[in-house]
């Protein structure tokens, strides 16, 4: 029952924190010659919407967003280079720079969830499910505006990447959400 709080409060602000944070990413199409600036300014940004959604609900340490920035910059040039590449190799290189990723943040989620290393699979799962789900559309002939694709991207990760969190979170993590106000009670 006290999961259901986390389903309820943390997970839909979780999914719009990330679908929000890859839009930015057609910020790319608009700027494309910021490269590496724009690329760790668009992972900075993903990367505080997901810490600031944390640390409302777990309290998470600020080592998230640090770690977080650099790799999701790191993969956000590898699209800006390799964006063209077959739809199989690209997924396997997101999986594994996502792996890192995964493998970094675990160390910041061990302290707040059970069995963190879960988030080693999760994370870059969710990508893989992103890509490739988006990728269907383009296999049907269909155009789907970039923006759309990004948002739609970051939803599928926020979805899986939330329902990961909020599983593997235990009692006490749901029950600490009952001292936080909700909207209707401020």
């Amino acid at each position: 029952m006290k999961k259901l709080n986390l389903w309820k409060r943390f997970f839909p602000i979780w999914v719009v924190a990330n679908a929000i944070g890859w839009l930015t990413y057609e910020v790319l199409i608009i700027l494309p010659y910021w490269g590496l600036f724009a690329a760790i300014a668009i992972g900075f940004f993903i990367s505080l919407l997901q810490w600031m959604v944390l640390n409302k609900f777990y309290d998470i340490d600020s080592m998230w967003l640090w770690i977080s920035t650099i790799t999701y910059g790191g993969l956000i040039i590898f699209f800006m280079r390799y964006g063209y590449l077959p739809l199989i190799p690209l997924i396997l290189i997101t999986i594994a720079i996502l792996a890192i990723l995964g493998l970094l943040q675990r160390v910041v989620l061990n302290y707040y969830i059970n069995s963190a290393t879960t988030w080693l699979i999760a994370s870059p799962l969710a990508a893989a499910a992103g890509l490739f789900l988006l990728s269907v559309p383009n296999f049907l002939g269909i155009t789907i505006p970039s923006g759309i694709v990004w948002a739609l991207f970051g939803l599928i990760y926020g979805c899986i990447t939330g329902a990961t969190l909020v599983m593997l979170s235990s009692d006490f993590d749901a029950a600490r959400l009952n001292s936080i106000p909700s909207q209707t009670q401020q």
